[in-house]
C-alpha cells in the first residue's frame, strides 16, 4: 500500500505552479530568435547523428564546431527567462526548505506500508488485551518512562486514547480520514503513524519504510525535483518551447 502525505501534495502543487510559471515566462520572453536558435540546435543534433552513423569524421568535427557556437547563442537567449524566474524560485525554494527541509530524516512524504512493516499496536485493543503492546511502543519508540501504574482510557467516540500518571500525560488521536494516528506527549512533539484497516481491526504501523531510488530516500527535495521535471517537460512541449 502506498500512502501520500499532505506535504507531498503541497509540494506537488508548488512544483506544478513553478513549472507552469517557468514555461509561460520562457514562451513570452524567448522570442522568435530564441526559438529559431533552438530549432537550429535540433537540426544540428540530427546532422551529427547522421555523420556519426556514416563515420564521416570531417563532417562530425565541422558540426561539433558549429554546435558550440549555437550553444553559446542559445545560452544567451535562455538567460532572459532565467533572470525573470530566479527571484520567485529562490523565495519559494527558501520557504520549502524552512518548512520541510529541517527535522528528522524520517519526515518523508511517500510511504510504502504493509504487513511486512513494523506493527506497533492495534487501536481496537487499547485499553484491553493490546494495552501491553501499546505501552511497549510508547516506552521503546517514544521513550516514555512513567508508564508504571499509568491509567489508559479511550473516549466514547473511539477517537482518542489518553494515558495519564500524575502530572504526566499523553494523547493518541485517531485521524481515520487521513490514515494516521497522532501521538502527543504533554511535554513533547507530536508524531504521526500510519493507520491501516485489516480484517476489521485498525492497526498502527511505523512510517519508516519509504520509497528509495538508487538507495536514496525520497525526501522533500527529490520529490520536488521529480514533480518539476515530470510536469515541466509536457508543458514546455505543449507550448512549443523546445
Amino acid at each position: 500500500m502506498v500512502l501520500i502525505g499532505d506535504p507531498a501534495v503541497d509540494i506537488l502543487i508548488v512544483a506544478a505552479a513553478l513549472a507552469m510559471m517557468s514555461a509561460l515566462v520562457t514562451k513570452v520572453t524567448l522570442g522568435e530568435k530564441g526559438r529559431k536558435s533552438r530549432e537550429k540546435m535540433k537540426e544540428m543534433q540530427k546532422q551529427l547523428k547522421a555523420a556519426q552513423k556514416s563515420k564521416n569524421m570531417k563532417k562530425m568535427q565541422k558540426i561539433q564546431k558549429e554546435m558550440m557556437a549555437a550553444m553559446m547563442e542559445n545560452l544567451q537567449h535562455s538567460f532572459k527567462p532565467m533572470l525573470v524566474t530566479i527571484i520567485p524560485f529562490i523565495l519559494i525554494f527558501g520557504w520549502l526548505y524552512s518548512t520541510y527541509g529541517v527535522g528528522e530524516t524520517d519526515y518523508l512524504f511517500i510511504h510504502v506500508v504493509g504487513k511486512g512493516g513494523e506493527h506497533l499496536f492495534t487501536w481496537n485493543d487499547v485499553p484491553g488485551d493490546g494495552s501491553g503492546q501499546f505501552e511497549q511502543f510508547l516506552a521503546g519508540e517514544l521513550e516514555i518512562n512513567w508508564l508504571e501504574n499509568a491509567q489508559i482510557n479511550k473516549s466514547k467516540d473511539n477517537r482518542t486514547i489518553t494515558v495519564t500518571n500524575g502530572e504526566n500525560s499523553l494523547t493518541a488521536e485517531l485521524k481515520k480520514e487521513k490514515n494516521r494516528v497522532a501521538i502527543s506527549p504533554k511535554d513533547g512533539k507530536t508524531r504521526e503513524y500510519v493507520l491501516m484497516e485489516e480484517d476489521g481491526k485498525m492497526n498502527v504501523y511505523v512510517e519508516r519504510s519509504v520509497i528509495e531510488i538508487l538507495g536514496v530516500g525520497l525526501t522533500w527535495f527529490w520529490w520536488y525535483l521529480i514533480c518539476v521535471f515530470a510536469i515541466s517537460i509536457p508543458i514546455n512541449k505543449l507550448l512549443k518551447n523546445y
